[in-house]
């Protein structure tokens, strides 16, 4: 039985509520209703959100705190209460929206510190008719440096959808994955991303100071013998 799962959808599109990827996390977020009305599910559209870019001065790797007083305060808060999130992003030239990228640089500075460990997540790319591969490996890329253990991945061509009804489908089907983590024991943590969890303790080892190691240290990241272990201590931490 799930039990007040919180579920997180950022979409990176900038047609706000008529798009097609919107309109596809609203129909997920209706059929996880149906299923358990007491499912918390949050969407938000990076068009809506006041995200400043980036300056590059890279202040936020040394201080361990957002670089401005935006909505990225309320999003990152957001992100860490979570227990599912879900990144949807047209493609745009093969890449992910504008909107998706400066979500993604502003959190660059959580990449090496596994702030979302314990938690599951799900890509999905919209796109008229090719290059959802290319979106979808770099969001993968980004979540599994998060520590989010990536479920699974949904690509959506426009050209193919000719009704409401193939997208609800589609919104069932990523539904079923999204319940399907509350009761699924099997952890399956990819190769990849225990080679980065491996790679960077190594390197935060060598180090004398710095936030990112402190921050390692003070969470017990050099105890935990692989990822797996530490994405089950989060879960465990969650659910206790």
């Amino acid at each position: 039985e799930v039990n007040f799962m919180k579920v997180l959808m950022f979409s990176g599109s900038p047609k706000r509520e008529e798009s097609v990827g919107n309109k596809f996390l609203n129909m997920i977020k209706d059929c996880l209703h149906e299923c358990d009305p007491e499912i918390e599910v949050d969407i938000y559209i990076g068009s809506e959100c006041n995200i400043i870019e980036t300056d590059g001065s890279g202040n936020e790797f040394v201080t361990g705190k957002t670089l401005y007083n935006d909505d990225m305060l309320f999003l990152e808060k957001k992100f860490l209460e979570s227990d599912f999130i879900i990144l949807s992003s047209p493609v745009y030239a093969h890449q992910v929206s504008s909107y998706m990228k400066k979500l993604i640089d502003r959190l660059a500075y959580w990449l090496h510190l596994y702030r979302l460990a314990g938690k599951f997540g799900y890509i999905i790319s919209i796109s008229s008719n090719n290059g959802n591969e290319f979106v979808n490996k770099y969001l993968r890329s980004m979540m599994e440096y998060w520590g989010v253990l990536v479920v699974g991945e949904s690509s959506i061509e426009t050209t193919k959808i000719n009704s409401d009804q193939i997208l609800e489908s589609y919104a069932r089907f990523v539904c079923k994955k999204i319940l399907s983590v509350e009761t699924e024991s099997v952890i399956d943590v990819p190769v990849t991303q225990e080679q980065t969890f491996e790679i960077q303790k190594d390197n935060y080892l060598k180090r004398e100071s710095g936030f990112e190691r402190d921050f390692w240290k003070q969470h017990g990241y050099f105890e935990m013998e692989s990822f797996e272990e530490l994405f089950r201590r989060k879960l465990r931490e969650k659910n206790e």
